[in-house]
């Protein structure tokens, strides 16, 4: 075991493919509040080496004696990403890298006017009544009462929903998070649902019916429960995702043209409403992820580690399109992006991040490109194409 999790953290922390194996046995490794500190040392060690060129890290000896072990096999896991790390350290940009031929200078403009901060833990609650509750405001404890279920925000900012007496009747109960924010809830059945930023899950206070069902928009992970009677379905728009017991992420933005469905454990089933009813498009199994657009899916193979990186508190872009880097940070970080040139929106890029990392991180590492301009002045980020030579 100790092998295998060393195995599974110098892959993660060089943001390289894990199987969704790997990601359970990272997931349930992480728990740990000791290994929490560790990886999160590793990694503030690591970024370090990567952000920097090779000539710039020569004093990492010291860098490293930051690193308190907690486990008995912490320093064996240190010295192998050290050394793996200083192994592929090269003279080019190690954490940030961009897809394009040619390379420009990049300049960077900052204005602080108003301080951009990353995301924290936040959230609006709508009871059945309409009355709504700010989370990040309300003292830890039972916060209302509904239809036989308590509901309470326990000292980890959690949402827990709770059934103490048999419901008589089925109410719902409306989470929003907004940009900046993420929250986690926990609902009447156990299932434990992961809130991304800018996102919204509608869902019964007791799974009362013969199926327990859930109206999501945005992004959100979802270990369901496992219970054979009763399977769970997550509603996006006209796409719905059933499944019994699983570990699972949706990803379903209005401002996307797409949903996609990302499989973690388990398995599940696609289907789309004609008519109000159900037709089936297909099963995912561990590793795949559904992308759903216009009625039909498309399956492949992903990088799971990559797509749930967001719940562990990161972010992590493999070859992906700046649009697609700058939507999810824009979300996160509550700003809006403005392109000068549509063509740049195209580039590719592959980096990783801590999501409690500052926006200034961010801009530095994206200076490594060589590629784009950026501006940021107020909460608007602007880039355009760096046409200096």
């Amino acid at each position: 075991m100790a092998k295998d999790i060393e195995d599974i953290i110098l892959k993660k922390v060089c943001v390289e493919t894990l199987s969704a194996e790997e990601e359970k046995l990272f997931s349930e490794w992480y728990l740990d509040i000791d290994n929490k500190k560790h990886y999160n040392s590793i990694l503030k060690i690591n970024n370090s080496i990567r952000a920097n060129k090779f000539s710039e890290v020569a004093n990492v000896k010291e860098a490293w004696k930051k690193i308190n072990p907690v486990k008995n096999n912490s320093r064996i896991i240190a010295m192998n990403i050290l050394k793996y790390a200083v192994a592929i350290v090269i003279p080019v940009a190690i954490v940030l890298s961009i897809i394009q031929h040619g390379q420009k200078k990049i300049n960077y403009e900052k204005f602080t006017e108003v301080k951009i901060v990353p995301g924290k833990k936040q959230a609006i609650l709508t009871l059945s009544s309409g009355q709504k509750v700010h989370l990040e405001d309300v003292a830890k404890g039972n916060i209302a009462g509904e239809e036989g279920t308590t509901i309470s925000n326990d000292k980890d900012n959690i949402l827990i929903y709770e059934n103490v007496k048999k419901p008589v009747k089925e109410v719902f109960n409306n989470l929003v998070v907004p940009r900046g924010g993420e929250y986690v809830l926990t609902l009447a059945d156990g299932t434990k649902v992961w809130l991304n930023s800018d996102s919204e899950l509608k869902y019964p206070t007791a799974f009362i019916k013969g199926k327990r069902e859930v109206y999501l928009r945005g992004e959100a992970y979802f270990e369901v429960k496992k219970n054979t009677g009763k399977s769970f379905i997550v509603h996006s728009n006209d796409m719905q995702v059933r499944v019994l017991g699983t570990h699972f992420n949706v990803k379903a933005y209005k401002s996307e043209d797409n949903i996609s469905t990302t499989l973690v454990e388990g398995s599940v089933q696609i289907e789309k409403l004609v008519d109000n009813k159900p037709v089936v498009l297909g099963k995912i199994m561990p590793g795949q992820q559904s992308v759903y657009r216009d009625g039909e899916i498309k399956v492949e193979e992903v990088d799971v580690s990559q797509v749930v990186a967001w719940r562990h508190g990161e972010f992590a872009f493999k070859k992906r399109k700046l649009e697609s880097i700058m939507n999810e940070l824009a979300r996160w970080y509550d700003v809006n992006v403005f392109y000068v040139n549509d063509e740049i929106k195209n580039y590719h890029f592959t980096g990783w991040f801590k999501r409690v990392a500052n926006i200034d991180e961010m801009i530095r590492i994206l200076e490594k490109t060589k590629k784009i301009k950026i501006t940021i002045k107020g909460k608007t980020i602007t880039i355009r194409e760096n046409i200096r030579k």
